[in-house]
């Protein structure tokens, strides 16, 4: 049997007509959710607005913007502790964890610098884990995952002779915050 098909030189460019509307109108559907949602969402920048008025800047402008919580047991909950620390002395500031918890920080100092380990306790008196020492800084932030039950946080050591204020501040999925001296 024979092809009896015929080009058809007018269903053609319709065709790509359509082709080319069809791409240039993705693209520019695509153009507009980037500058209204992704852009305010992703990288705080706004430049038409739109990303404040439908509350997505909330998105990239957390108080703890280190990095992506995912939903763990337990309620959302946001602390702050802010301790002054005497020289030679040093204070904790804890999160006390369920294992898969985590939590979002960031702490900063009135200017003067700190020792500083970030560590865990175990609830069942298990080995102490140490997750970062720095020997002297001035702020920092970062997540914490819990691997295990207990308590997470960060152990401050003035070495200077001068006090030094040292402010901490999360977000995430924890049970308690506090500071021991």
């Amino acid at each position: 049997m024979a092809d009896t098909a015929t080009h058809d030189p007018v269903r053609s460019q319709l065709g790509l007509r359509a082709l080319l509307l069809s791409t240039v109108g993705a693209a520019g559907v695509a153009f507009v959710v980037l500058v209204t949602v992704v852009a305010p969402a992703e990288y705080g920048v706004d430049p038409t607005g739109i990303g404040k008025r439908l509350g997505l800047d909330t998105l990239h402008n957390t108080a703890l913007s280190a990095g992506v919580l995912w939903r763990a047991e337990g309620a959302r909950r946001s602390d702050s502790a802010t301790v002054s620390i005497a020289p030679g002395d040093g204070v904790e500031v804890k999160a006390i964890m369920l294992e898969g918890q985590q939590l979002l920080y960031r702490w900063s100092t009135d200017g003067g610098a700190l020792f500083l380990e970030i560590h865990g306790d175990p609830a069942d008196g298990g080995t102490y884990s140490s997750y970062e020492t720095l020997s002297s800084a001035t702020a920092g932030e970062g997540g914490l995952s819990a691997p295990f039950d207990g308590s997470h946080g960060w152990y401050f050591r003035n070495d200077s002779a001068d006090e030094i204020t040292v402010t901490v501040e999360s977000t995430g999925y924890y049970e308690m915050f506090e500071t021991k001296r």
